[in-house]
């Protein structure tokens, strides 16, 4: 399926495909990124490449939802941010405590969602 593929006469509708669209290319580059990363030997990368890998892919498919002026979820922005700077910490040899600050990040996403 190409984004050629998934405009309909609909403009909603086409918004809708495009965000499916997406969404799953997105979810196939992480998994991809990421198992390729873990099959790396290990010494051949910085400590914490993985991450920061895939930061930038949660951060590249939000950029690309904003740009087809598609709803961009703040939770993603913020899960990619906090993989980002944990493996550019794990990368320097910081250690940051990465998942109490995901799952702070991941309950203020809750609150601030069921306000809607």
């Amino acid at each position: 399926m190409t984004l050629a593929n998934c405009i309909p006469n609909n403009r909603a509708a086409a918004t809708n495909e495009i965000g499916q669209f997406l969404d799953d290319l997105g979810w196939g580059a992480l998994f991809i990124t990421v198992g390729v990363f873990w099959l790396m030997p290990t010494g051949r990368l910085p400590h914490g490449s993985w991450m920061i890998a895939a930061g930038f892919v949660i951060l590249a498919f939000s950029a690309a939802r904003y740009f087809h002026r598609i709803h961009v979820s703040g939770c993603a922005v913020a899960a990619g941010i906090v993989a980002l700077v944990a493996g550019i910490g794990a990368a320097f040899g910081t250690s940051l405590p990465a998942i109490p600050i995901a799952m702070v990040v991941v309950g203020v996403c809750m609150l601030l969602a069921s306000e809607r």
